[in-house]
């Protein structure tokens, strides 16, 4: 048994355990990246997914089409989920591109692709991942910011690399069934929180809720997850903007070039502004 002086220093049960700093934390050989504002339960949380490589092909026999999907939490709460795994026999309840915050090329998922982790940073109270992927003739660069306690930004840039024009649908899944659509603004209630979100370069006609299901055991419960269509389309860029709201204390405002909250701001190109520095996503 090593009794070495730095032993017995790490047991003396009167040094109080430290938690590392909240850091992005990029796994590109594991094929995630994870951000958090701190590390109680009640801090905010956010997942983006980049598999590639034996990562991705090792899971194959539980694989999902999960390439540059996310989950978001914030407030104690999961806003944005994850449809799960579920249990077998309702496997393919939770296991189609449908079931995840991805993006759908014509239709189609990311079957068996490989994604890349790009780039993470932070700065004052935000943290950021980048991954990039390909599938359909289409090239997809998805970047995650996290922006505080109760804010998430994503931006997407989908350009095609064969020429040809195509549609595209932003799924989204929200925390439940107590859903509300109005003028570029989407509610959902959670608990004692409202999750408000809004897109920009997508047409609100093509916005179109529909019920869906998650489960994390061996139960799957309901929720609404909202499908958000670009038809016809070359390049462009999706921005979405999240916010958790509680008893009323902030607002998204928005209208087709940007969207503005009381902490800050973003354009349809993907700048941001968040206190009072400039970002470009």
């Amino acid at each position: 048994m090593d009794l070495s002086a730095d032993t017995l220093v790490y047991w003396a049960p009167q040094q109080p355990a430290k938690a590392s700093a909240a850091v992005p934390i990029q796994r590109p050989d594991a094929g995630f990246t994870v951000l958090r504002s701190r590390w109680q339960r009640d801090g905010a949380y956010a997942l983006l997914q980049h598999e590639q490589g034996v990562a991705r092909i090792g899971g194959v026999g539980r694989e999902h089409p999960d390439a540059l999907v996310f989950l978001w939490a914030a407030r104690g709460h999961c806003l944005l989920l994850d449809s799960g795994y579920g249990y077998y026999e309702v496997h393919e309840a939770v296991n189609q591109p449908e079931a995840h915050n991805g993006v759908l090329i014509d239709g189609e998922g990311s079957w068996h692709v490989d994604a890349f982790a790009e780039d993470a940073g932070m700065g004052d109270d935000l943290q950021w991942a980048t991954a990039t992927t390909s599938f359909g003739g289409v090239d997809w660069q998805r970047s995650v910011v996290l922006l505080g306690e109760s804010a998430l930004l994503v931006v997407d840039r989908l350009e095609p690399n064969d020429g040809q024009a195509h549609d595209y649908t932003l799924v989204l899944h929200g925390p439940s069934m107590d859903f509300a659509m109005e003028a570029g603004l989407v509610r959902w209630g959670a608990g004692e929180l409202e999750l408000q979100l809004t897109m920009l370069g997508a047409p609100t006609g093509q916005w179109s809720p529909r019920a869906a299901q998650h489960g994390f055991t061996r139960t799957l419960e309901d929720h609404t997850a909202l499908d958000v269509t670009v038809p016809d389309s070359g390049a462009i860029t999706l921005v979405t903007l999240a916010l958790a709201v509680r008893d009323g204390d902030d607002a998204i405002v928005s209208d087709d070039a940007s969207a503005r909250w009381s902490q800050g701001s973003v354009t349809a190109d993907g700048r941001l502004d968040w206190r009072g520095e400039s970002w470009s996503f």
